[in-house]
């Protein structure tokens, strides 16, 4: 999530987080909730070990301040290492996928090959062995990235963990490298040495559509805390982003202790393109989901803001109108951002915002000084009507 504003608007469908583009608006700052996460990657073979720490945010990919650190061992003993930071004057670096171990070229031992991907530039790093430092050296890779799946490869694997006090949730998948999400991913939760849950993680199809999720699915989290649940129990986030058609999608799985059977649930939240960032919007500690109405904007990313908070019905719940302060501001924002590229995106988000704040006949007013097209103007109130705005 790099700016709140746009991301309203005209957020590209590479990006999960629908909210990247919200926060650059000066007219909408709130309590962003940033937690952050390790994720460890390992590769081997019988000769090399390749380990990848990187250090991000967990659900903000537009401000996700990652960085990476490159661990290589040669039977055992320390052969290299590498570090991956952002640039000052550049953008952040997005993601960061490897260690990959590769057959290269007619080499007598494998490479070690890291992809590091910022928003204006991609990276490709190969590690081949110096006889003489008796280290592994940085170059240029010696292949075509585009080749590189050809080449005989040791997998990936990768960890990420989280805790708060003895419960536990640990999610392991395998990944190839140019791929940021994984296949197989696995989550694991334990209260001290006890497993409330251990399975697969099979996120749903996007309700209405006979297209499944992609191949490499990109896991967020897990994300173990006491600040979604106001009541204060333990519960566990997980965030899945996987493509379907040429859009990437976004859902929410939380997962949950339920007394009455005794068993850890899930209870899933589809976000569509418009995956949420959180929130402390009333300080108390407790965690708000803010992003925009995808039901009403689709097929186009944006739309009127939407807040919503884990409720007594083990889901999340719209809390929106609770907060018209956020609305306005939010509205504000959405109005600047129409002036800059006049889409039907930036008008439905202020329209929508204005009806939120109960000024029904000032949006409809709004509606058609900013826009002189009456049968766009006639299938939006109609839109806001089905969606109960009006």
């Amino acid at each position: 999530m790099k700016r709140l504003t746009s991301c309203l608007i005209l957020l590209s469908t590479a990006c999960p987080s629908a909210l990247a583009d919200l926060t650059a608006a000066p007219s909408y700052k709130t309590n962003w909730v940033q937690p952050k996460q390790q994720r460890l990657f390992t590769a081997a073979d019988d000769k090399i070990k390749a380990k990848l720490i990187v250090s991000r945010n967990i659900f903000d990919e537009g401000e996700a301040r990652t960085s990476g650190k490159l661990t290589i061992l040669r039977n055992g003993k320390f052969a290299g290492s590498d570090r991956y930071m952002s640039q000052k004057g550049k953008e952040d670096i997005v993601n960061i996928s490897g260690p990959a171990i590769a057959a290269i070229g007619n080499e007598d031992e494998n490479a070690v090959e890291v992809h590091k991907q910022c928003y204006q530039e991609i990276t490709d790093y190969e590690y081949t062995y110096n006889d003489k430092t008796k280290r592994y050296d940085r170059g240029k890779p010696s292949i075509d990235p585009g080749d590189i799946s050809a080449q005989k490869s040791h997998p990936t694997w990768g960890n990420s963990f989280s805790e708060v006090g003895n419960t536990r949730a640990a999610l392991h998948w395998k990944q190839n490298l140019y791929e940021f999400g994984g296949s197989n991913p696995t989550l694991t939760i334990k209260k001290g040495r006890h497993i409330l849950y251990s399975a697969a993680v099979e996120p749903p199809s996007l309700a209405g559509s006979d297209e499944r999720k992609d191949k490499a699915p990109e896991c967020f989290g897990p994300f173990v805390t006491t600040q979604i649940d106001p009541t204060g129990k333990v519960l566990t986030d997980l965030r899945i982003t996987r493509v379907v058609g040429s859009a990437r999608l976004g859902c929410e799985m939380i997962y949950y202790y339920d007394r009455a059977s005794h068993k850890m649930k899930i209870s899933t939240h589809e976000w569509g393109l418009n995956s949420p960032r959180l929130a402390d919007l009333r300080g108390d500690n407790k965690i708000e989901y803010i992003t925009e109405d995808w039901s009403l904007s689709k097929p186009d990313m944006g739309g009127p803001i939407q807040i919503w908070r884990w409720g007594k019905g083990h889901k999340l719940v719209d809390i929106t109108r609770q907060f018209p302060n956020e609305i306005e501001k939010h509205a504000h924002a959405a109005y600047a951002q129409w002036k800059k590229d006049h889409t039907r995106a930036s008008l439905l988000a202020y329209v929508g915002d204005l009806c939120l704040l109960k000024q029904k006949k000032s949006a409809l007013k709004a509606l058609h000084r900013m826009n002189s097209d009456t049968e766009t103007n006639d299938k939006i109130t109609a839109q806001l009507k089905d969606a109960h705005y009006l």
